[in-house]
């Protein structure tokens, strides 16, 4: 537990034949010494950046891939620097770059399977979730570059705060956070939207807004949602469209996502969701669902 081998001098190149050849000896990390790692993020976030603008040249598996190493990036720096100029820049590029996906490629639900190969649920949730609740605010003509962009960043850094190490089935438990739970991971799925919102609460580089979307994306039209048990009418537009993106989200990822799952689901949400401020985005959900199915 405290032997570390160098592998790579700085400066060094390497390649996934090297990082394979130590996956097959069960070697799970490389590490990197603390006052390189700024030089390594930068080396790093220059990568994603040549990426991401030279997304629009890549068929639809590499920019969903692109898009997933992004979010990724953003978790692991923000868990383990806070929020640097680096995540700034970086969230900011992604965001630019899925809204203009979104704008694109009208039928999101054709690339499920895409998104949800990679088997790590934060960061493709966060990814679908970006998705999907752009493509609802289209059908509801919320077209400003100003919306689509707080519903894409809240979408990326909803769960900055959670991370898959704490256990948990999260795409289980995010509704239910009552049965079958200790107080402490109780206590921390029932924060997060606390605790992630005041990380962006005034935060230059961000736009408006993002903060009280994260806080209220786990609220419900009938009060039972967390964490201040708010009522239809009492959560804003514009999280409505988030919530309803971000619940479709996890359906899909928990269960076999196919035309009849969709509209199973899609039904689901519109009996529960057809109340006050929900009913506008409830609608561009349905909008949604049903040009895909006529595909």
């Amino acid at each position: 537990d405290n032997k570390f081998v160098k592998l790579i001098n700085k400066e060094d190149l390497y390649d996934t034949d090297l990082i394979e050849k130590y996956a097959k000896k069960n070697v799970d990390y490389f590490y990197i010494s603390g006052h390189d790692f700024i030089d390594f993020v930068n080396y790093y976030k220059g990568i994603l950046e040549s990426s991401i603008k030279k997304a629009e040249q890549k068929d639809i598996a590499q920019i969903i891939d692109t898009h997933l190493a992004s979010v990724s990036f953003i978790h692991e720096m923000v868990e383990n620097v806070g929020i640097s100029p680096q995540v700034i820049e970086i969230v900011n590029q992604t965001v630019s770059s899925t809204v203009a996906f979104v704008k694109k490629n009208k039928d999101i639900f054709q690339y499920l399977d895409v998104i949800l190969k990679h088997q790590n649920f934060l960061f493709e949730h966060s990814l679908m979730t970006a998705y999907l609740a752009t493509s609802i605010a289209k059908e509801m003509d919320w077209t400003t570059d100003a919306t689509l962009e707080k519903l894409c960043v809240t979408a990326l850094l909803h769960d900055i705060t959670l991370t898959d190490s704490i256990g948990l089935p999260l795409e289980e438990i995010l509704d239910n956070i009552h049965d079958g739970l200790s107080k402490k991971e109780r206590d921390l799925i029932f924060n997060h939207p606390i605790s992630a919102s005041a990380l962006f609460n005034g935060k230059e580089g961000f736009p408006p807004d993002v903060d009280w979307i994260i806080l209220n994306h786990h609220e419900k039209p009938d009060g039972s949602g967390y964490p201040r048990g708010l009522k239809a009418d009492q959560i804003p537009p514009l999280a409505c469209v988030f919530i309803i993106a971000e619940i479709f989200s996890r359906r899909l990822y928990t269960k076999t996502a196919n035309p009849e799952s969709i509209e199973l689901f899609a039904k689901e949400i519109a009996g529960q969701f057809d109340k006050g401020n929900f009913k506008k985005g409830l609608e561009g959900l349905l909008s949604m669902i049903k040009k895909s199915s006529k595909k």
